[in-house]
């Protein structure tokens, strides 16, 4: 992962976490608790998350092409939904549309097994246009009451 990736995945995490402080944790008027009127000045913290935000896509594996990765500008996540088919952790995607591309590994992930349905989120990286860019990973055994494992 590059510096800049790293650094924009940064900033987009502090500003959700300020904003996230700022509405549960803001400032309190001492003078009058009961008040209506709390100043948080979040605005302008509301708007960059709002924007970082409007720039992710998501898509189920069979909607999502090469062309839509190639050409992104923002943030793609692709959702599969799959089966752990042997016991090392081979699967299959369910949502795939081109059987050619359905293997899936999920090996490394303990307490899944043979014939759990799992959930993945692929997070591509958003400033990268390569069909093979994924900055992250996540699986929720959906067999298992949604245990979510990130790699």
């Amino acid at each position: 992962m590059s510096m800049k990736t790293l650094d924009h995945i940064c900033i987009a995490a502090i500003v959700l976490c300020a904003t996230v402080c700022l509405v549960f944790a803001g400032p309190r008027n001492s003078a009058n608790p009961d008040t209506q009127e709390m100043q948080y000045g979040y605005e302008e913290i509301d708007a960059r998350v709002l924007d970082a935000f409007t720039h992710m896509e998501i898509y189920d594996c069979d909607d999502l092409t090469g062309d839509i990765l190639t050409s992104r500008t923002g943030m793609i996540i692709e959702r599969c939904i799959g089966i752990v088919e042997t016991e090392n952790g081979d699967g299959r995607v369910l949502n795939c549309s081109d059987p050619e591309f359905s293997y899936i590994a999920y090996g490394d992930n303990i307490g899944f097994s043979v014939g759990d349905t799992i959930l993945t989120y692929l997070i591509y990286d958003p400033l990268g246009c390569g069909e093979d860019d994924i900055i992250d990973r996540y699986d929720f055994n959906l067999s298992a009451g949604g245990n979510c494992s990130g790699k």
